[in-house]
């Protein structure tokens, strides 16, 4: 039996399709998402990963988005890519971004 030289490449095509759907749907799930409002009135999302033994955060604020891995805190969970960070400890939270902006008294909001 002679398999067509074209069906072999989009068999594998479809397996890599499918694995990454899945892979990208199990790391989607086990987020906790959290929305903050901070004392000036800003807002922002984070959702932390812990998939695949690597603790990371998505800090969504309007357009931008980033992400961050966790670092050693002397209290509360840290997490920082070298230039924005994002602490959180119980229902507070603070946020410092690149463009020198720090969000401080950051409160979980429903």
């Amino acid at each position: 039996m002679r398999i067509n030289k074209f069906v072999f490449p989009c068999l594998l095509l479809l397996l890599l399709v499918f694995s990454v759907s899945c892979a990208h749907k199990r790391f989607k799930d086990d987020a906790v998402k959290t929305k903050y409002q901070c004392e000036n009135g800003f807002e922002f999302v984070s959702e932390i990963h812990t998939s695949q033994g690597a603790d990371q955060v998505i800090v969504k604020t309007g357009g931008q988005l980033y992400v961050l891995d966790i670092t050693p805190s002397a209290s509360g969970s840290k997490y920082t890519d070298g230039i924005n960070t994002f602490w959180s400890k119980g229902d507070n939270a603070m946020l410092e971004l690149a463009d020198n902006k720090v969000y401080n008294e950051c409160k979980i909001i429903k």
